[in-house]
């Protein structure tokens, strides 16, 4: 997982070396320069009951994880922004 630090224009790794539950996954797929790019925000419950959350950079499943994607009523385009570090959805861009 990542948190954005908009001074670095970078993420800053949270780092979860434990198997962990699922408890919130939600996002986008927008379409970029460089294709389809999913952004994800997810919660994850720990042995302990605590949580960590932030966006999801990368993640091993075992044994499923049950995701349901749906098709959004317009095409979601995101345009890079150097001075931010980041592509955002661009809504001037969409298909309505």
């Amino acid at each position: 997982m990542g948190w954005f630090d908009r001074d670095a224009k970078d993420y800053r790794r949270i780092h979860v070396d434990e198997q962990c539950e699922v408890l919130s996954l939600i996002g986008d797929i927008a379409v970029s320069d460089a294709g389809p790019q999913v952004h994800a925000h997810v919660v994850l419950g720990l042995r302990d009951g605590s949580v960590r959350g932030g966006h999801l950079l990368s993640g091993e499943v075992w044994p499923t994880l049950e995701v349901i994607v749906r098709e959004a009523p317009t095409q979601l385009q995101k345009t890079s922004r150097a001075e931010l570090g980041l592509a955002l959805i661009d809504l001037g861009g969409t298909d309505r």
